[in-house]
């Protein structure tokens, strides 16, 4: 699990029944600035928390782990958006902070600025060039994809049954209009090369990939019929490159690993469980037996 983590980047760890990370972050906003006066000194210790980056007592400052949304001190303030979404739907927007347990503190705002992405003025043309009708500059502009769970982001997005399709070549300004007025299908390749032509950025993502050595290379068919023998077969190439790079493998309470050139089998944890367990029952029998001889022995004498 850890090559297999660790090669595609895959998160081990995920924050469940914690405070809002929401709120974390707006009270980062609010640097070395008092809400006390206004939403109470509870609040104020969740801002101060935040601030410093203690998260431990942010937690406890919050209520503890575990505590419903609707207990927490802090709360994100949200509004609705003057501008809809690409589906004309009425989206919120975060505007700061309130106290729940106190309502008639208010918010307190935390995103009082607007900012704007604009292009660099030119030594040669210092008056910036008038923008065309309907441009956001707010807009994101096209990126490829980013997950950081195992997407390979290969194939494409039909977005329509007689769409023509895109070639991977095509400018980023000529592949906005067709995306803008639905001229064709939208093509992950597409995408990654107009990016990387805005970018600068030649060649394609280059994905991690596990390497071996000539000598553990020529160990992979040993290794594959040695865990097969052991009742631990190995289905694929690929798995049996993991193995041979430290990833373990485990059934039936022993776990197998590959280290310093040859295998080791040894007990899991649940292994070494399970046999305590059945070594204690064991005892216990034999415990019974004895009591039931020597009862037997009594009753004979009687």
């Amino acid at each position: 699990m850890t090559a297999w983590a660790s090669t595609w980047r895959i998160p081990q760890f995920h924050f469940y029944n914690l405070p809002s990370k929401g709120a974390y972050r707006e009270c980062r906003r609010l640097r070395s600035i008092s809400i006390a006066d206004q939403m109470g000194e509870i609040a104020e210790k969740v801002r101060a928390a935040a601030d410093i980056g203690d998260f431990e007592n942010y937690i406890l400052s919050q209520g503890g782990p575990c505590t419903p949304r609707d207990q927490q001190t802090v709360r994100v303030a949200r509004e609705r958006d003057d501008k809809l979404n690409p589906y004309d739907e009425a989206v919120s927007k975060v505007v700061g902070i309130y106290a729940q347990l106190n309502p008639c503190a208010g918010v307190v705002k935390t995103r009082e600025r607007e900012y704007r992405i604009v292009k660099k003025l030119q030594s040669h043309n210092p008056t910036p060039e008038p923008s065309g009708e309907g441009l956001n500059l707010l807009k994101s502009a096209i990126g490829a994809p980013r997950s950081p769970v195992n997407n390979c982001g290969s194939g494409y997005w039909q977005g329509g049954e007689e769409g023509a399709m895109l070639p991977p070549d095509l400018t980023g300004k000529a592949l906005s209009d067709v995306l803008q007025w639905g001229w064709a299908t939208e093509i992950n390749a597409a995408e990654n090369g107009a990016q990387r032509e805005e970018t600068g950025v030649s060649g394609p993502r280059v994905i991690s990939r596990i390497t071996l050595t000539r000598k553990e290379e020529a160990l992979l068919p040993d290794v594959m019929k040695f865990t097969a023998s052991m009742g631990m077969p190995i289905s694929s190439k690929s798995m049996a490159m993991m193995f041979v790079k430290g990833m373990s493998i485990s059934f039936d309470g022993q776990m197998m690993r590959f280290a310093d050139g040859e295998v080791r089998l040894m007990e899991t944890e649940d292994g070494r469980e399970q046999r305590q367990r059945e070594f204690n029952a064991r005892k216990e029998a034999h415990r019974d037996a004895l009591r039931q001889q020597i009862n037997n022995m009594g009753k004979r004498k009687k």
